[in-house]
């Protein structure tokens, strides 16, 4: 999960969206927010539609996310980080559409 977080870290950071990560490598959110998330209700303030955007375009570019967690697998290989890589690029940039 460390290469997924840090394309999430690097993608978003570069598009200046507020979000953070909230959990651990194997498995995590990605709340779209401005301020820390540090409690359930701090959570539920996210943007929904951002994360819909953000969840739908990462499937449209071919990855496998759920509307809630990310659960990187072990078994990814260095192909499919790239491509994941990818659409976490593509799905940040949507969201400044």
């Amino acid at each position: 999960g460390h290469d997924v977080l840090s394309s999430l870290q690097q993608h978003l950071g570069a598009a200046n969206i507020a979000h953070s990560i909230v959990g651990e490598p194997p498995l995590f959110y990605v709340v779209f927010h401005t301020g820390p998330v540090t409690d359930y209700r701090s959570y539920l303030e996210g943007d929904d539609t951002k994360a819909r955007i953000f969840n739908q375009t990462m499937r449209a570019q071919g990855i496998l996310k759920s509307d809630s967690k990310f659960y990187p697998s072990l078994a990814l290989a260095d192909e499919d980080l790239r491509l994941t890589d990818q659409a976490i690029e593509a799905a940040a940039q949507a969201l400044l559409d």
